[in-house]
């Protein structure tokens, strides 16, 4: 920002015709430049986001994996369980059938029990993977939202580039306007007349702005002093806002006068 205002600073002060385009094509050359920079940052951005975005999805997807096992965990579990008790059943009807059949049943009621441990281990498991899966689908939902927000930071920077765009076609435009309809350059009229003898090299100025008028005084005959009049040029034209003359149009001036 402190670069194009340096260059509209320049278009403001500049006095020479090319001080004034160099002047304006810096500050075209900023705008584009800064144009470029801010639709490289937009590009970035979106494409950080795609990442993101991609990576939630995928999170998302083993979350939804990591539950499915879970619920089959504790599907197995639940068999696991209803076929201990159905063997407890069996068990206790062979105790009471017979006492010789009451170890058989003991060493059913054991393994019953270690199948019921086992299934409650695996209940517990299923337990601790649910967890694991909510936990898993909660990080998912958070990277959603986070890339939800990168992608509106990215859709604000586009627009932020496609207004600044806007405006330096419109700034650029506006400079070819002028530039076309001459409002750049100074409508000078210059008139040269013979001085008397002896008096001193004369510079006057009238008019302002664009339009202005120049009359230069150059003494007649031999007796006159030009000695000055590159000390009484420069005096004038540092101390006026106007713009120089070219050092032909000024030996042409004299030429003429010393020819009268």
């Amino acid at each position: 920002m402190s670069k194009i205002s340096e260059c509209l600073a320049q278009i403001k002060t500049a006095i020479y015709g090319r001080e004034v385009r160099d002047a304006i094509h810096d500050s075209i050359e900023q705008c584009y430049t800064d144009v470029s920079n801010a639709k490289t940052l937009a590009d970035t951005a979106a494409s950080n986001t795609n990442a993101a975005i991609s990576k939630a999805n995928t999170a998302a997807s083993n979350a939804d994996t990591k539950a499915k096992l879970a619920n089959d965990a504790a599907t197995k579990a639940g068999t696991a369980t209803s076929n201990a008790n159905a063997a407890t059943t069996k068990a206790n009807n062979a105790a009471t059938k017979a006492d010789t059949a009451a170890s058989n049943a003991n060493t059913a009621t054991t393994k019953a029990n270690e199948a019921t441990s086992k299934a409650n281990t695996a209940a517990l498991n299923a337990d601790a993977a649910t967890n694991n899966a909510n936990t898993a689908t909660t990080k998912a939902n958070e990277a959603t939202s986070k890339a939800n927000t990168a992608a509106s930071n990215a859709d604000t920077a586009t627009s932020n580039a496609n207004t600044a765009t806007s405006k330096a076609n419109t700034a650029a435009e506006t400079v070819q306007t002028k530039l076309d309809n001459n409002d750049f350059v100074p409508n000078i009229t210059f008139t040269v007349e013979t001085g008397l003898p002896g008096t001193n090299v004369v510079v006057e100025q009238t008019g302002t702005g664009k339009s202005i008028a120049l009359k230069l005084t150059i003494p007649r005959g031999d007796t006159g002093s030009l000695e000055n009049i590159d000390e009484v040029l420069d005096v004038e034209f540092r101390n006026r806002d106007i713009v120089p003359l070219t050092n032909e149009l000024i030996d042409s001036a004299i030429a003429s006068a010393e020819g009268e």
